[in-house]
């Protein structure tokens, strides 16, 4: 699965709420779009200026002049303020309720992905485990799921930004296509401009993921090992090569954020450098026209001023998006099933055993591992027998065993409860029925009792 579809699926899993946010977000940009439109009517209500001298204007601009022309005068500027605040309002409140709705979906996406990372990391089989460290999967949980939740969202939000442009673009092209055209190419140049920084910050949350990693393991194989360390004096060995990673890390995160807070200034003067371009060139390329092309200036440059922060907004939210993508196919990689080992279920229930446990010819060796460590081994344990497995190091004892339980399937051969695959009984049932006594004891950060009762929380 590409990290383009986990981004995409993961949206499409709460579309109410998805499509929520899109309509408010909607709903937002055309009441942005119309209440600039409607400042136009008051400018000319304060200049004085009467509605024979709009006859120039676009369409649409007569339009949303021609609204308050059959107000009585004297109540026609309150009326116009009233509007244009109501819908300043509306614009605010779909804006509020869209945030809201993208907040609920983004949480609920976090809690989404940390419970499918979960379910697969108790699903999948032990193998796995001895294949990849423990700090990573710990840091690919927690550090990588909240980035890739970040990622989700200024998606999300990139769309309704997307919509906003959208809406202003409209009412640019409705106002002067001429101008327009100009407008689109030269922003167009600085949006190629803002590429850079989007390949930039990119690198950058690539390299802060790779040292989020490095940092999770060494952590957990410190505390994990932390009587060796110490048994060893090697504290402050341990506390300098963290450190050094712990400076890459900050290091890394200051570069990123010398590139998100550039994008807004940088943003603010290319924006500003080009309306005065935008101005100059219309005016250049119609100096024919110029009453005309001032009648529509002033509106023109109010609406495309109102949009330009939107676009800012946009190449700020494609550089944070490109800067979580390697998080995003990190989890995409972690969600991963087809590359995982998962052992068959089994469907029969467990009832208990009657004869005995029988090894068929069993053959096993370790994933990536070709040298076999069990080779033919034939035995029969009859039920309410003891058996001991004497031998040296590294004869396969612990292997054995281990196949009994099912944390491993043999490589060859089968093993039976009363003529019965060990296969094809229901794992969980036959787990809950067994008593286990490791090697290395482990205990969970809980009562005696509990870490007793685990198993079966039900004895007495």
């Amino acid at each position: 699965m590409s990290s383009t579809r986990l981004l995409v699926q993961s949206l499409l899993r709460y579309p109410v709420l998805l499509l929520l946010t899109v309509l408010l977000g909607f709903s937002g940009a055309l009441f942005n779009g119309v209440s600039t439109l409607l400042i136009l009517p008051i400018l000319l209500e304060l200049l004085e200026q009467s509605a024979e001298h709009t006859d120039s204007f676009p369409p649409i601009l007569q339009k949303f002049i021609g609204i308050f022309d059959s107000l009585p005068d004297n109540a026609r500027l309150p009326i116009m303020a009233v509007s244009v605040v109501g819908v300043i309002v509306l614009k605010s409140l779909s804006a509020y309720a869209s945030a809201l709705t993208a907040g609920t979906l983004n949480r609920k996406l976090a809690m989404a992905l940390r419970r499918e990372g979960l379910r697969l990391l108790l699903d999948v089989d032990l193998g796995y485990f001895a294949q990849t460290k423990i700090g990573d999967l710990i840091n690919q949980l927690n550090v990588e799921v909240n980035r890739t939740t970040i990622a989700i969202r200024n998606l999300v939000r990139i769309i309704v930004v997307t919509i906003t442009i959208a809406v202003f673009l409209i009412l640019l092209v409705l106002i002067s296509w001429q101008l327009t055209l100009i407008s689109m190419v030269t922003l167009g140049s600085v949006t190629l401009v803002n590429q850079f920084i989007v390949r930039r910050s990119k690198a950058l949350g690539r390299r802060l993921s790779q040292i989020s990693k490095d940092y999770s393991s060494r952590v957990f194989e410190i505390l994990s090992g932390i009587r060796l360390v110490k048994a060893t004096a090697n504290e402050e060995h341990e506390y300098h090569h963290l450190d050094s990673v712990i400076v890459a890390r900050e290091s890394a995160e200051f570069n990123s954020q010398l590139i998100f807070a550039g994008i807004g200034p940088f943003n603010e003067i290319i924006n500003i450098l080009a309306l005065m371009l935008i101005a100059t060139l219309g005016r250049l390329a119609f100096r024919n026209q110029l009453d005309m092309f001032s009648s529509s200036l002033l509106s023109y440059l109010i609406v495309l001023f109102k949009m330009l922060p939107f676009i800012g907004q946009l190449n700020s939210q494609r550089s944070t998006l490109a800067n979580t993508s390697a998080s995003v196919e990190i989890v995409t990689e972690l969600l991963r099933r087809d590359d995982k080992p998962f052992m068959p279920r089994g469907a029969q229930p467990y009832r208990s055993l009657q004869t005995g446990i029988r090894f068929n010819q069993i053959r096993f060796s370790y994933p990536d591992h070709g040298q076999e460590v069990l080779q033919g081994i034939d035995l029969f344990l009859p039920k309410g027998q003891t058996l001991a497995l004497v031998g040296s190091s590294g004869a396969g004892k612990s292997t054995l065993a281990d196949l009994l339980p099912r944390f491993y399937d043999p490589t060859g051969g089968t093993i039976e409860l009363d003529g019965v695959d060990l296969k094809a009984i229901d794992l969980q049932s036959y787990r809950s029925n067994l008593g286990i006594v490791s090697q290395e004891t482990f205990l969970f950060n809980a009562s005696v009792r509990d870490n007793l009762l685990y198993g079966r929380p039900d004895a007495t």
